[in-house]
């Protein structure tokens, strides 16, 4: 999935890294792989992608201070 795609979508936490229970970019901004908060960088997107048996795509994220691993599922 492209930024737009993803900037449409809105995400539910799945597990790992946790940002809230709801991600979504009205409050947040994303600049190419990384998701930004009050200005400030947060996380990177590694991989966004629906795979072969889903019909909706998993967003996966990286935290920036501790390597930290979340998942997200598209909703």
């Amino acid at each position: 999935m492209d930024n737009e795609e993803i900037k449409k979508s809105w995400w539910k936490y799945g597990s790992g890294y946790h940002i809230s229970d709801r991600l979504d970019f009205n409050d947040r901004n994303l600049k190419g792989d990384t998701i930004y908060s009050n200005n400030k960088p947060i996380a990177i997107i590694l991989s966004c992608d629906k795979g072969i048996f889903r019909s909706t795509a998993v967003l996966e994220l990286k935290e920036l201070t501790t390597g930290e691993i979340g998942t997200y599922l598209e909703k």
